[in-house]
């Protein structure tokens, strides 16, 4: 499973990045969003603090790739250095050789960097 951030040469404070979330059952074949129950993401900076209130329980997806803009990717006074984590969970349902089924769980972190704009003023 990965959380990837499409981001070029790195992501600009206050700009926009593309998240796209790659998910596999235990047996490594690729699972679609439909086969998921409950999927939800977190953003958080590396101390685990809540991002723009990007937590799961306000993560309502309804796809496998979403955007992050504006104040998800602020800079957070001097001390921030721009490092984020991007938290996924999700369910499934396997079967083992048997043919009986369980329920899988997915969870996964990627970590990618918020650059600071030379003259950003931070509101």
């Amino acid at each position: 499973m990965s959380v990837q951030v499409i981001s070029g040469d790195g992501i600009a404070e206050k700009g926009t990045a593309i998240v796209t979330i790659s998910t596999v059952d235990d047996n490594g074949t690729a699972l679609t969003f439909a086969q998921l129950t409950s999927p939800e993401w977190q953003l958080m900076n590396i101390d685990g603090t809540v991002i723009n209130d990007r937590t799961f329980a306000n993560s309502a997806m309804t796809s496998l790739q979403f955007v992050l803009s504006g104040d998800d990717l602020a800079i957070f006074g001097d001390s921030d250095r721009g490092n984020r984590v991007l938290s996924f969970s999700a369910q499934y349902t396997g079967t083992l050789d048997d043919n009986s089924s369980f329920t899988g769980n997915i969870v996964a972190e990627g970590v990618f960097n918020v650059f600071r704009v030379l003259g950003q003023v931070d509101a």
